[in-house]
Formats: structure tokens, sequence, C-alpha cells
């Protein structure tokens, strides 16, 4: 890229956030440069819910039309990676892998989340296919399966709640700590027909299908009994790709999910100029969310530029 030439906005993440943060400046005719890795959190997803008129697309289809439509606008895609991020006179300035430089005025970050998930043997394989944490993402495809679900704290019972709503055959596993803790919600789910077992979850059992996929068999306890199970449920730890706005002095405010950086009703954080959208601020945005959260961003910073 010609560093040389004027740079409105810079875009640090070209998911559905990033990229409508992008298309909206565009429209504007705001000269606008998207950077990702290349990394999406979705990317184990078969398909993705919940998105008007491309309910049940790929992340990948969802990911290319957007490029498409950003691109069209002249928008510009760089496959990089930021190792730099730092603030002079007002201007942006980030430092690349590939070795190249950008500078801008206006810095809008759509970094998103990694999940970590929890040390469990047999997990990763089957993670975004017959491992699910989401009701509202996967829900309706594992819809009357024999589900177990893994409860380590009393708001997992919440999503267990969704989740009997979506198969008459689950089993919520819980320790004895939790089930003594929690025994009203819990005395609830019963009452749903829920079934409830004591026990420590140890290891995902699999077998390979036709196709030598793996798919769940059962979830085996700590005391060697295995549950027949099609899909399980289990909570994540989201952790923000929030490198870029914390050297930037971007604040941070706790969630139940941990601390992720705050913003304003427009998407801006407390250094001017310097915005965030999508789940690296919001842990509980889903698609939609992102993408309407990267709207309200693009719009928001053209404002801006345009009253000076």
């Amino acid at each position: 890229m010609d560093n040389a030439s004027h740079i409105d906005v810079i875009v640090v993440g070209g998911g559905l956030a990033g990229l409508s943060a992008a298309l909206v400046a565009a429209r504007m005719r705001l000269r606008v440069v998207v950077v990702d890795a290349g990394k999406p959190r979705n990317a184990v997803a078969a398909h993705s819910q919940g998105y008007l008129t491309r309910d049940g697309a790929s992340p990948a289809e969802l990911l290319r039309l957007a490029q498409e439509e950003v691109a069209a606008y002249g928008v510009e895609l760089l496959h990089d990676e930021v190792l730099v991020a730092t603030k002079t006179s007002g201007e942006f300035q980030l430092e690349l892998a590939s070795g190249g430089s950008l500078q801008a005025g206006q810095l809008v970050v759509a970094t998103g989340v990694k999940d970590e998930l929890p040390e469990l043997p047999g997990l990763a394989e089957l993670w975004g296919r017959d491992a699910l944490v989401c009701p509202f993402c996967h829900g309706w495809e594992a819809r009357d399966l024999r589900t177990v679900f893994w409860a380590t704290s009393g708001i997992d019972l919440h999503r267990a709640a969704l989740v009997s709503r979506l198969t008459g055959q689950l089993t919520v596993v819980g320790s004895q700590q939790l089930i003594a803790e929690n025994a009203a919600a819990l005395e609830q789910l019963v009452q749903r027909g829920v079934a409830l077992q004591e026990g420590e979850v140890a290891a995902l059992e699999s077998d390979g299908d036709s196709a030598g996929v793996p798919r769940l068999r059962g979830v085996r306890l700590a005391d060697g009994r295995v549950l027949p199970a099609q899909a399980f449920y289990f909570l994540s730890r989201m952790q923000p790709h929030d490198e870029i706005l914390r050297s930037l002095g971007a604040a941070m405010g706790e969630t139940p999910f941990g601390p992720f950086v705050r913003v304003d009703q427009s998407g801006q954080t407390g250094v001017p100029g310097l915005w965030a959208a999508g789940n690296v601020t919001d842990p509980g945005a889903q698609l939609v969310h992102a993408a309407a959260q990267g709207y309200r961003v693009g719009a928001s910073l053209a404002a801006t530029i345009a009253l000076g």
C-alpha cells in the first residue's frame, strides 16, 4: 500500500461488524482500509443462524458476500495483522506484520473474541458441531436430540432452561456443590422433565460417521459412567482480542463474562477517534447485532469527520 496516500478510516477486523462499519463509511466517500488476520471465530461452524435473508448460510459465504459488497465501494482489504498501534498528534499509526504501516484519524477495532475451551478430552474435535455453547446459534439444528448439558455455575442453568425448550431428552450434569446451591432452579428444570445427574464431566466419546467425521456418542463422567448423547452444551471462556484497544488507553468495564472495553452509544471509546464494535466490546452480540453495531460506528464516525 502507498503509505503516503491519505486514509480516513482504518478498520481492524474483517468480520461483519468491521465490514459493516467500512461499508457505511465508504458510502460517505471516505477512504477506508480494512486489516484482517483471517482468523474468524466462527470458522468451525458449518452454518450461521438468525441473520434475515441469510439464515443457514455458512460463515464463509456470509463473509464472501460482505467482502464483495464493501469492495464495490472502494474499500481496501488487507490480509495482515497489526503488531503495534500508537496515537500521535491526533493520528493513529499501525505497524503491520508484513512490515508496512498505516495512518488515519479514525480507527475502528472489531477484532472479536476467542473461545477458550475447557481442557476436556474429545471436546476439540466436536467443537462447533456436536459440542455447543449457544442454543440460539445451534439449538434448532440439535432439537429433539439426546442432549447433555454441563453446568459449572448457576448462570449456566439459564441456558439449560432454554435448551429444555428444544429437546425432551435433556440431562443436566453438575457438581454436588452446584446442585446444593441451585436447588430451586434445578427443581424447576426437573419439573419440565429434565434429568439431573451429579458428577464431573471427564471426557467426550465419539465415533466417525460414514464420512469419517467425529460425531458425539456419549459423555463420560469422572466415576466412569457414560451418558449417551448426541449433543453436548458447555460454557467456553470468551477472551476479547482487545490488545489494540488496551494499548491505546481505552477504558474497560466489568461484564458477567469478564472485562470488556467500554463504548458509548455511538460505539466510541473514551479515546477520541477510537471506536469498537462487535464481540470485542459486546460478548453477547450475535452476527446481526455485530453488523448493526458496525453500521452505527460507521455512521457516527462519518458524522464526526463531517462536523469537524
